[in-house]
């Protein structure tokens, strides 16, 4: 992988099955600005965005929740205002 890297070994990187001292060679290859091997790794390194939906943060949103849902412990009630300083540790003080 001296000069130009096969399509192969791209590949192999890209798939993450490179061992250490090819993956740097391959990566310093491609940084230097390769436009053969940089159009074949392209795609996988720059993957087309796509245009979410505007409700998508909401949805996953609740995704996440009803997945958590089961493990939450059950929310415990608020102390009563009123006695916040019966309990404060340092006479004077206000909560």
């Amino acid at each position: 992988m001296e000069d130009h890297p096969e399509a192969e070994q791209i590949m192999k990187f890209l798939e993450g099955r490179s061992e250490g001292t090819q993956a740097r060679i391959l990566i310093a290859h491609l940084l230097r600005g390769c436009p053969v091997c940089s159009a074949i790794a392209e795609p996988f390194l720059r993957p087309k965005r796509r245009k979410l939906p505007p409700d998508a943060y909401d949805v996953a949103f609740e995704r996440v929740l009803a997945r958590i849902q089961p493990y939450r412990a059950p929310a415990r009630p608020l102390p009563n205002p009123a006695m916040r300083r019966a309990v404060c540790p340092r006479p004077g003080l206000s909560l």
